[in-house]
């Protein structure tokens, strides 16, 4: 009985734990939900046969959740929210080789005309190479001005000359984006599971890549009402347990005394 109780009470604290991760980034950028997986444990008979009861819960995983948040208006050129399933591709920090992919489309433009994401991974293009936006044309005309359309073009223009397109942003999508692995931050790692079946973004409409929304950023799918139930929920579970435990714990010692 004690075991199936502190499994019970267990299974509560960490779903408290993964509900009040996702409250606390109900306004991060990008971010998704998790949700707590559990199975149930059934004791076998001396028969090697499972009998229908219960006897515990255990925690398989947390399942994280890509479903699309909702759009937040921003009119900054760097800030892009993907309407679709599509990823951003994000270069390897230095010394390391692993490519990073987040809908968190919060860029900045460094001093070099490099397009990075928070933590200073360059943004990449189709091919995927960092994109980098010359300060300068040939001529030796300043850059002027930055657009990027809903194809993920970019056109830049230099003193008073028209836009020409510069580059292209890639976008990779995944065929079971739950099987990601969260480096966190709003930004994951291929796995065998996810399995990425292409990276040419905009090219290949058929991948169903959705349109960039230049202006805009994806807010957390989060929705701060339905994970206060959650907790609300939890926690309940978890002041049930606690009074199992004790009473237990005192039906024990009366016993032993």
């Amino acid at each position: 009985m004690f075991n199936e109780i502190r499994s019970g009470f267990n299974a509560a604290l960490h779903q408290i734990e993964v509900v009040s991760n996702n409250m606390a980034n109900a306004k991060t950028t990008g971010f998704k939900r998790s949700e707590a997986m559990f199975e149930d444990l059934y004791a076998s008979d001396l028969n090697g046969s499972e009998v229908d009861r219960g006897m515990a819960a255990r925690v398989v995983e947390n399942k994280r959740s890509h479903v699309q948040g909702s759009m937040v208006q921003t009119d900054g050129t760097l800030d892009l929210a993907v309407n679709g399933r599509g990823m951003f591709m994000l270069g390897p920090l230095p010394g390391s080789t692993d490519l990073a992919y987040t809908r968190d489309g919060s860029f900045s433009l460094t001093k070099d005309g490099e397009i990075i994401s928070f933590d200073g991974r360059s943004l990449l293009d189709v091919n995927k190479e960092p994109i980098k936006v010359p300060m300068q044309d040939n001529e030796g005309r300043i850059l002027a001005g930055m657009k990027i359309d809903y194809t993920g073009q970019i056109l830049v223009s230099y003193g008073a000359g028209s836009e020409s397109p510069l580059a292209q942003v890639g976008m990779a999508a995944f065929d079971n984006p739950a099987a990601l692995q969260s480096g966190g931050q709003g930004q994951f790692f291929e796995t065998v599971e996810a399995s990425m079946f292409s990276n040419v973004g905009w090219q290949d409409r058929s991948a169903g890549f959705g349109r960039i929304e230049s202006g805009f950023l994806e807010g957390s799918n989060a929705d701060i009402t339905e994970e206060l139930i959650l907790l609300m929920r939890a926690q309940q579970a978890f002041s049930a347990g606690s009074r199992l435990m004790q009473a237990e714990t005192d039906i024990t010692k009366k016993f032993l005394t």
